[in-house]
């Protein structure tokens, strides 16, 4: 400012600011978190003044881009000072007017709910989980799909996300991204190749799929229907359907027909299955008949049903239909943000009848969209934020807490002066419900049978872990998946619940639960260190 008030008697010499920027010493793996600023854009200057023609901005101000950069844009920034001063002839200063001066007031501090040290870890272990799919993949030239055609082979693995979040206030501990991209680059300036390598990258690095991807969940759904079909009284714990691979639902007129609808294990089976062993060993069958609702086949005197290979007795389906499983759904928080302290959060996509025909599908719901929609594929569509958020209500019992990313803002001296509290209201499922499907999700990792036994070798035994796997295929014949995790422990005590998700990946139990590992092992040798 000497140096302005002088620029008379300095000739030659140019005051620049362009080194007053930020700097993100975290690095790129917290780019996500924090966005970066950039400089205000025309319309976003004209949208800022007041009626008065004023406004908190100059035309060369920078602006949060991203991340808490741009959702706390308001409280970061401050507000500026002034003073009026009296110059001579030539410009130099010769006085303050008295009374004038308006000091300016720094912006606040927000302090994340994010430890440094395990969110790296956590970015170290996901890339690690990216890599080892990525090079399955690449021994696997081609994929087939599931009417048993070979296809082109499987692309790439290289993105995907973690989240990890404490169940016990909603607080997010770890939110990663991958890829992700250098935001320092955004403040210094970025040149035209690596931006435009950055908006060409087919694993989008510029997204954060952690919030912004939207995926078909798979498997890791079905403790969510488990609740809401105890809930509803239309299963309960000795409620038992037999597995044998498939089922058949015959189309109306057509009793020899219809759809199959095979269970993961095909050719193999499961047999006869209750809630419990039913989400330990992830079996489709009994998820279909979850989901698929007892009514009457228009036009005629029988309700839906379906065939058993080799048996000729039909099966009434007794479910809970799709109406009632989009509003147990929306009750854990799917199909809406989460409303967490970061810009650009998706909703995910809670299918019902009344949205597949306003859809540019126009189309009518069938008891085939109820059965994908119950083992989480079909049009049913969810964000790793939303899951874990929606894990962690079953992992404390019952109680949904709003993820928070900020926990409070200080002022320069380092004084609170507001805490973000934590929201939280409980879902409307009885707790001994709860309770029944946090047995199953502890069995799927405790008992041989379970989908993920045996695979927590870093994390070990002792802390205890429960949680639900997922393959979510997709593709024009279902030929690809993506590898989902969705975790919570000590099962006893929650501490963390976690949810993986590796985009193309595979299998969930293969590739996304290793992750998952070295997660909860990273969470707890940090905090066992810390005490």
């Amino acid at each position: 400012l000497s140096l302005e008030a002088n620029a008379l008697y300095l000739p030659g010499v140019t005051v620049s600011d362009d080194t007053l920027v930020r700097q993100y010493p975290a690095g790129p793996e917290f780019s996500h978190i924090l966005g970066y600023v950039g400089p205000i854009n025309q319309q976003e200057y004209d949208a800022s003044l007041s009626v008065g023609g004023t406004g908190p901005y100059l035309p060369t101000d920078m602006v949060g881009r991203g991340g808490v950069e741009e959702a706390l844009e308001t409280d970061l920034r401050g507000t500026r000072g002034g003073r009026w001063v009296q110059t001579d002839a030539r410009g130099v200063v010769i006085a303050e007017i008295p009374g004038r001066r308006l000091d300016p007031s720094p912006g606040l501090t927000a302090v994340l709910t994010i430890d440094k040290n395990f969110q790296s870890a956590v970015t170290a272990a996901l890339q690690a989980g990216i890599d080892a799919a990525n090079a399955a993949a690449k021994k696997a030239p081609a994929v087939t799909a599931s009417s048993g055609s070979t296809t082109a082979p499987a692309p790439d693995v290289g993105a995907g996300a973690v989240v990890a979040i404490d169940p016990r206030n909603g607080e997010i501990l770890a939110l990663v991204s991958l890829p992700t991209f250098d935001n320092q680059l955004f403040v210094e300036g970025i040149s035209d190749q690596q931006y435009q390598a950055y908006l060409n990258d087919p694993y989008k690095p510029l997204t954060n799929a952690a919030i912004d991807g939207e995926f078909p969940p798979g498997s890791t759904i079905k403790p969510f229907y488990a609740t809401a079909g105890l809930n509803e009284g239309t299963i309960s714990t000795t409620t038992t359907y037999t597995c044998g691979g498939e089922i058949r639902v015959p189309v109306v007129g057509d009793e020899s027909g219809g759809n199959n609808y095979k269970c993961w294990v095909y050719p193999g089976h499961h047999g006869p299955m209750a809630v419990e062993q039913a989400l330990a060993q992830s079996c489709d069958c009994f998820f279909y008949n979850v989901g698929a609702p007892g009514q009457q086949i228009p036009g005629t005197n029988q309700l839906l049903h379906y065939y058993n290979p080799g048996d000729s007795i039909p099966h009434d389906f007794s479910g809970l239909g799709i109406d009632k499983m989009a509003q147990y759904l929306d009750d854990f928080g799917f199909g809406k943000p989460t409303g967490i302290e970061l810009p650009s959060e998706a909703t995910g996509l809670v299918p019902t009848p009344k949205w597949l025909f306003q859809s540019s599908l126009h189309a009518y719901w069938s008891v085939g969209d109820t059965i994908n929609t119950s083992i989480g594929q079909g049009h049913l569509l969810v964000t790793p934020l939303q899951l874990a958020a929606a894990m962690a209500a079953i992992a404390n019992g019952g109680t949904y807490h709003q993820p928070r990313l900020v926990k409070a803002l200080q002022d320069g001296g380092g004084q609170v002066v507001h805490s973000f509290a934590d929201v939280a209201r409980p879902v409307s499922v009885a707790p001994p419900h709860i309770d029944v499907v946090q047995t199953g999700l502890r069995l799927e990792v405790s008992e041989p049978a379970g989908t993920a036994y045996g695979k927590f070798v870093k994390t070990g035994s002792a802390v205890g872990v429960s949680g639900k796997t997922g393959t979510a295929q997709y593709g024009s014949q279902n030929e690809y998946a993506h590898a989902w995790y969705t975790a919570y422990a000590p099962y006893d005590s929650p501490r963390i619940a976690v949810s993986v998700l590796i985009e193309g990946g595979g299998e969930g139990a293969t590739f996304a639960v290793p992750v998952a590992d070295a997660v909860l092992s990273a969470f707890f040798a940090k905090t066992n260190a810390s005490g």
